[in-house]
């Protein structure tokens, strides 16, 4: 038994001055290793007389150098300071700090608890339906209790390791080293973290890419694998995120959180009660999960139902307590087993966690890739389409132009047929234009002939009528007025004759009048009109 001062916090060498507040005196190390974890073993001790439970970070952690110390101690600094506001009947009570002489860092002391849930499973299995409703029931209360916190609070490594088991069945949820605190609004709930550091079979997608993004959804996915863990009875490790796929040889095809836990649901079976609820959690999208108040609100239900019987609980208590001396010594040797298969489990996590880095690199590059060959499929497509529309045009200029050559040639033919046509036409118009002028000329002529003739008879007659009884003397005399008082007998005279028009008729008369002028300076006697008809006719 060893108490704390200040002196020892000096010669201890404890690196920073906020645990130093929580510091506790009256404290024994019973030595008997009660866990180990990755990080951390669990050993029995006292305070004050009061069993209790100590977490001793592994030297070999913060011994390799700044690299990981400081880190370590943060973390540890952290969780203590975490838990000290913390107080709901099922989270694991933090007492306070123990500083062993020649430590340089202190082991946390919280409340003692029989068991972890993954060793009470290792051990007997798929549990009661009443003892696992219960743990379920006490696990989603400690979760609401985190996330309505001010701010809230993520687990960020909700396991059955860390959930522990009271002497009632009664469970609590321990191991806040990885919890992380959102100082944002509730609109801001949802941000950009670190890489979450949990078991990786129990964490979503969203926190194992390079740049994590996620919010109190992440502790309801690791809530769903939880119970995925309790009814099927083994650990759910999860098959890897990329699988060949088996149409297409060579190429892989990435699986769903649920098909990736695909056997361990086909062996709980789907007519299990909470089933629907656990493939909701392990949704890929965090809105698609229901919130941790929807989870309880069915696991209240599930309890109503099945409620817990004490006498359930005394039983197992008697499994679990039958050989006390058995059950140390088995226990060591487990413990030795567990260390050294925590240590491989560190390694493999450690080789999961960079493996999963890369295949979420790959992924990236793959999606990428993908999303690459299907635009350059659209515009393979694209182009296809309009080469396709290019050559319908192509083909369609050619038919018009072939039709226009066509209707040319048509043309053509019809213009040099309408041009020969033309041609021939107009030599025989020409030709008949020449005979009927020639026709026309001769006829003009004979008709001339023909009409002066007949006029040249008929004049005289005319003249002679219209003349016969007037005396030569009188007709000289007064020759102006005479003819012109007979002129219009001479004139309906002449149109009796044949071919002679009104017009004709009156311009004989006057060309008469004109000529006798012309051929006379004196009065024309009747035959000297005679003669100068004569002449003109």
């Amino acid at each position: 038994m060893a108490e704390a001062d200040s002196s020892d916090v000096e010669d201890g060498g404890m690196a920073t001055h906020v645990l130093q507040e929580f510091l506790l005196g009256d404290v024994e190390v019973c030595g008997r290793e009660l866990g180990v974890g990755s990080y951390s073993s669990v050993l029995e001790m006292k305070y004050k007389g009061m069993r209790c439970a100590g977490k001793k970070i592994h030297r070999s952690l913060y011994d390799q150098g700044a690299a990981v110390g400081p880190e370590i101690l943060e973390r540890y600094e952290k969780e203590c300071e975490l838990l000290s506001h913390l107080r709901h009947p099922c989270i694991v009570q933090f007492l306070g700090l123990y500083l062993d002489d020649g430590e340089d860092v202190p082991i946390l002391m919280m409340e003692y608890l029989s068991c972890a849930l993954s060793d009470c499973i290792d051990m007997h299995g798929v549990l009661a339906s009443e003892i696992s409703y219960t743990i379920l029931h006490d696990v989603a209360l400690g979760l609401r209790y985190l996330h309505d916190h001010a701010p809230p609070i993520i687990h960020r490594d909700l396991t059955a390791n860390n959930i522990l088991l009271s002497s009632s069945m009664r469970a609590k949820i321990s191991d806040l080293g990885m919890a992380k605190i959102l100082n944002l609004a509730p609109a801001q709930m949802t941000h950009r973290m670190t890489v979450c550091p949990g078991t990786i079979s129990y964490m979503p997608p969203e926190a194992l890419i390079a740049e994590p993004l996620y919010d109190t959804k992440l502790d309801c996915f690791s809530y769903g694998v939880l119970m995925l863990h309790m009814f099927c009875g083994e650990w759910p490790i999860a098959l890897e995120y990329l699988q060949p796929d088996t149409t297409h040889p060579g190429r892989y095809v990435p699986l769903t959180e649920i098909e990736r836990r695909d056997k361990y649901l086909r062996s709980i079976g789907h007519t299990h009660p909470l089933m629907p609820l656990i493939r909701r959690c392990l949704r890929n999208l965090p809105a698609e999960r229901p919130g941790v108040a929807e989870i309880l609100n069915e696991l209240s239900t599930m309890v109503s139902r099945y409620p817990p019987v004490f006498g359930n609980h005394v039983e197992m208590l008697e499994r679990m307590h039958h050989d006390e001396a058995e059950i140390d010594q088995l226990r060591l040797e487990v413990d030795q087993l567990r260390k050294l298969l925590h240590e491989k489990e560190h390694e493999v996590e450690n080789l999961r966690f960079t493996t999963a880095g890369e295949i979420e690199t790959l992924r990236e590059q793959i999606v990428c890739l993908e999303n690459s060959r299907v635009l350059q499929e659209a515009q393979v497509l694209e182009l296809q389409s309009e080469s396709k529309r290019m050559q319908l045009s192509v083909r369609e200029m050619e038919r018009e132009l072939a039709e226009a050559r066509s209707r040319i040639e048509q043309l053509s033919e019809e213009l040099e047929a309408a041009t020969s046509s033309a041609q021939e036409q107009g030599q025989e118009s020409l030709t008949r234009l020449r005979r009927l002028q020639n026709e026309l000329t001769s006829s003009s002529k004979e008709r001339e002939a023909v009409l002066k003739k007949l006029a040249k008879g008929h004049l005289e007659a005319t003249v002679k009528h219209v003349f016969k009884n007037t005396a030569a003397d009188d007709l000289a005399k007064n020759y102006d007025e005479f003819f012109l008082n007979k002129a219009d007998d001479i004139a309906d005279q002449l149109k009796m004759a044949p071919g002679v028009s009104d017009f004709d008729a009156h311009q004989m008369v006057c060309d008469m009048v004109q000529v006798s002028h012309c051929n006379s300076s004196q009065s024309p006697s009747l035959h000297t009109v005679l003669l100068a008809w004569h002449f003109y006719i």
